[in-house]
């Protein structure tokens, strides 16, 4: 149960999940700023404001 998270951190990798930044570069892992370097995909969810509830009812998440 990942309570939102897969929305709120999921960044652009390669196939061999390395970061990667607006200009398809990877951000080397021992970055301190390489969260802030690689490109975060938003997720429409998040941005409008929704939640999980708002589409996964009880029957949905418990079964």
């Amino acid at each position: 149960h990942g309570h939102g998270w897969i929305f709120r951190q999921v960044f652009k990798r390669d196939r061999e999940g390395n970061l990667l930044d607006a200009k398809n570069a990877i951000v080397s892992s021992d970055d301190p700023d390489r969260f802030k370097k690689a490109v975060h995909l938003n997720d429409i969810h998040l941005e409008k404001g929704m939640h999980c509830i708002d589409c996964h009812f009880r029957q949905d998440a418990h079964g």
